[in-house]
């Protein structure tokens, strides 16, 4: 049963839906720290403050602990046996009357193994307090360990918890330790200078910070790689560790109730109002995680909240299926501005519906509803029809032409190719598909249901 919290939004027929915006569709909105600003690079990023000199520290195109292709923050220790890579974030809000989990993934890529591994945090005003006897601990850490415990080339997830400042709870949360994608739980954190229990805040904390950190490395060979650091309060929002293990970082899950979920580049995601997936070439798009094109139904309906990408530089493509030999249901002509189909089971090309991107509300920056209907005969309406916002009424393109067809399913969304993609289409934040055609008060009363978010 799909996931909408709106009663004016039809649920019926409903086979796709993505929602930036909402805590079970995007699981790691509710992160305190974000990985969107990481590119190639050296030293310090904003929020993030390197450790160490700047040499040692670089952000490179390494591979994920998923396997795919992403930014990593790597250490290159110099050999001095100081700091050697890793970041203290920028201060972050906190409420000390909550709990937090605290996580980073780590890896030795290196067959050395110099240094020490070190994953702890800060908090404000007096510090952190141990959880197992409330004494002050201002430079806390739930691990430090020396790196050749870590597996060569195995993605490790560490987790740590900070309980509310008035716990009277001295152990550990069940779920703090150090976890892999492919065996779960392998054991607990070693406590380093915490002892037997988590941390907990202390009375007048209002901040706090992550950190992570290669350190007293005396060789200059030895790597260790970070990725995807986070701060969630638990209140139900945040993702499970089996999320955080599965990728729900970049993964942009189904809400319908029928699991047709997306990867995307966890990079895609922007943080700020309205939130949306930036599909405009930086990240790549977003790709079903089955890795095959979703079902197929000749009578549909698309709808999406987007700011289409504003350049004619090359095609944009919505949506469309991986074989070259399949259609591009949804695009824009390249060195034009011209919506249509292009038909490539048939062999026709593109298909002009005759509107221009130019024509849309604010074309050049606004968000708008875009709404495509498909029937597969054209007894009453054609093929294919255009319009947007509140007027579903009026057809702003249309195709006659039987070629316009909705003739498969699909398995890119916001761009072309899935391996290598192009023809971006830009930012996205709302995307629901239909396994039939909404009439014009369903399409009003969800854009009603929407609208507050965009506009």
């Amino acid at each position: 049963m799909a996931i909408i919290n709106n009663a004016n939004i039809s649920s019926e027929g409903l086979r796709i839906l993505l929602d930036a915006d909402n805590n079970r569709s995007y699981k790691s909105k509710n992160n305190l720290l974000s990985w969107a600003n990481w590119v190639e690079g050296s030293g310090s990023i904003t929020n993030y403050n390197q450790n160490g000199n700047t040499s040692e520290n670089e952000r490179v195109s390494g591979t994920d602990p998923w396997g795919y292709s992403n930014i990593v923050w790597e250490s290159r220790p110099t050999g001095t046996t100081d700091a050697d890579g890793g970041w203290n974030t920028d201060w972050f809000d906190v409420d000390r009357t909550k709990l937090y989990r605290f996580s980073v993934w780590v890896k030795r890529t290196s067959s050395t193994s110099g240094g020490t591994f070190y994953f702890g945090m800060y908090a404000n005003g007096s510090g952190s307090r141990r959880n197992d006897n409330s004494i002050v601990e201002g430079n806390a850490y739930w691990e430090c360990t020396g790196t050749g415990s870590l597996t060569q080339n195995q993605w490790y997830l560490w987790v740590g918890h900070v309980y509310p400042h008035d716990t009277s709870y001295t152990g550990k949360h069940p779920d703090t330790g150090y976890y892999t994608t492919s065996s779960g739980r392998i054991g607990g954190i070693g406590g380093c200078n915490i002892g037997s229990g988590d941390l907990k805040w202390n009375v007048d904390t209002t901040q706090g910070i992550h950190r992570t950190y290669h350190y007293y490395c005396s060789d200059s060979t030895t790597r260790l790689q970070f990725f995807q650091p986070r701060v969630d309060c638990i209140n139900g929002t945040e993702p499970s560790i089996a999320d955080l293990l599965n990728n729900a970082g970049s993964c942009w899950f189904d809400i319908s109730g029928y699991n047709n979920d997306f990867i995307i580049n966890s990079r895609a995601f922007n943080l700020l109002r309205p939130r949306y997936m930036d599909f405009n070439g930086s990240y790549g798009c977003a790709v079903t995680k089955s890795g095959y094109d979703t079902p197929y139904f000749g009578t549909c309906t698309a709808v999406v909240w987007t700011r289409i990408k504003n350049s004619a530089a090359e095609w944009r493509t919505l949506f469309r299926a991986e074989s070259s030999g399949n259609d591009h249901q949804v695009i824009i002509l390249a060195s034009d501005w011209i919506m249509g189909m292009y038909d490539n089971v048939n062999g026709t090309g593109f298909n002009s519906t005759g509107f221009s991107q130019q024509s849309l509300p604010g074309y050049s920056s606004n968000w708008n509803m875009l709404v495509w209907r498909w029937v597969s005969t054209s007894n009453d309406y054609y093929y294919y029809t255009f319009s947007y916002n509140d007027s579903p009424g009026t057809i702003r393109g249309y195709i006659s032409s039987s070629n316009a067809r909705f003739k498969t399913g699909f398995r890119t969304l916001g761009a072309y190719n899935s391996s290598s993609p192009s023809q971006f289409w830009g930012d996205i934040g709302y995307f629901a598909f239909y396994n039939r055609r909404l009439d014009d008060n369903e399409v009003i009363n969800l854009y009603n249901a929407t609208k507050g978010r965009f506009q």
